[in-house]
């Protein structure tokens, strides 16, 4: 068992192999070491061995009430020097509870947005989502709040003045371009990378699809990749199967140890995000960071956080349309000097704002504050 004392404990219900977990906790984790701060990471899928991703549909109230009890007990044994809570989730009560017991300080990470994309309030001012309250909630009762996006640090900033924006970061040491070769006639190939639980997924894929179809009219070498998997990847291998292009194939999810390679072997990566809904706007794009490192071309939709990350044609492109997807496709195809250009280009904009030490800066400033007043 862990030992947790005097740590910042980065608590999260996701396995390490989510991209989120994997750098807004242990990626962060590792941030704070390095400054010489004690910090770890207490996953309720790793450590608790709870259902996650799509089996967690299947965890009962009963399951919740006794993770969190679980939770409750390794945490209060060993008092924390903070308790980093991500995301809010069935996962929360146990944490928090601990941090009332033991007077410990409470941090919490917003990365996405979970709750519905209607009206948030009644005309009365009350939240018509429980979700919304809960944040509200927690927001207020922390001693800081982070958030992954400008869009989560504007709404956050409403309960707790004390809100920091970090978004999710990259290692550059470690996602870090391979020596490059001549293509030697071989297909360019497009990279889609994600999860695969909300329909909007479907239908962001669904998008791409179309675009690329149309760009392979005019540039027949290019390759369709689209890589991951969720609640909806049945739906999505169905209707690609049901197209019967061998150009576009569907692969499985890999571990986070192989995505450096994996992405060092395509051509341009894509992130197509049709929906002006708040959960796209509140997206911090981890992937986006990692095309970027690596020196891949990107097409973003031009929406959220991408607006502001990406410099139109200098350090990637942004798209609307259809229309401008495709075009943009058959561009990058037609021109190797556009896509190494804009790759280094990105990969120097990734280094100087988006690396992992330079963006937890903020927590570990926090941290270290928070240390002085204990």
């Amino acid at each position: 068992m862990a030992d947790y004392h005097r740590k910042v404990v980065f608590v999260t219900r996701e396995c390490a192999q989510m991209p989120g977990v994997r750098v807004r906790g242990h990626g962060f984790a590792a941030a704070l070491r390095q400054a010489g701060i004690a910090a770890a990471v207490f996953s309720f899928a790793d450590d608790l061995r709870a259902k996650h991703g799509r089996a967690e549909r299947q965890l009962t109230a009963a399951d919740c009430a006794r993770l969190n009890a679980q939770a409750f007990c390794r945490l209060v044994r060993r008092r924390p020097a903070a308790i980093v809570l991500q995301r809010l989730h069935y996962h929360v009560f146990g944490p928090w509870l601990a941090a009332q017991c033991r007077g410990v300080p409470l941090i919490f990470d917003l990365d996405d947005w979970e709750a519905r994309e209607g009206a948030l309030y009644n005309r009365y001012g009350i939240p018509q989502s429980g979700v919304v309250l809960g944040i509200r909630m927690v927001a207020a009762q922390s001693r800081a709040c982070v958030a992954a996006s400008r869009f989560l640090y504007s709404f956050l900033r409403n309960f707790q003045k004390n809100t920091l924006y970090i978004p999710t970061a990259v290692d550059p040491a470690l996602f870090k371009p391979a020596a490059q070769v001549g293509h030697g006639g071989r297909p360019l190939v497009v990279s889609w990378i994600g999860t695969m639980h909300r329909p909007d997924n479907v239908e962001n894929i669904k998008f791409l699809i179309a675009a690329f179809q149309d760009a392979r009219q005019r540039q027949p070498s290019l390759r369709l990749e689209i890589r991951g998997d969720g609640l909806y990847g049945g739906s999505v291998r169905e209707y690609v199967a049901g197209l019967g292009i061998p150009e576009i194939s569907v692969l499985p999810w890999i571990a986070p140890a192989e995505m450096p390679a994996y992405l060092n072997s395509i051509d341009i990566g894509v992130m197509p995000l049709i929906q002006r809904s708040r959960f796209n706007r509140a997206k911090s794009p981890t992937r986006l960071f990692e095309y970027m490192a690596l020196e891949k071309p990107v097409i973003a939709g031009a929406c959220g956080e991408a607006l502001s990350i990406l410099e139109h044609g200098r350090t990637g492109f942004l798209a609307r349309t259809r229309q401008q997807f495709s075009g943009l496709l058959c561009e990058l195809s037609a021109q190797p000097r556009l896509r190494e250009s804009v790759g280094r280009a990105a990969r120097a904009a990734v280094c100087r704002r988006y690396a992992l030490p330079q963006a937890a800066a903020p927590l570990v400033e926090t941290m270290r504050r928070l240390a002085q007043r204990q």
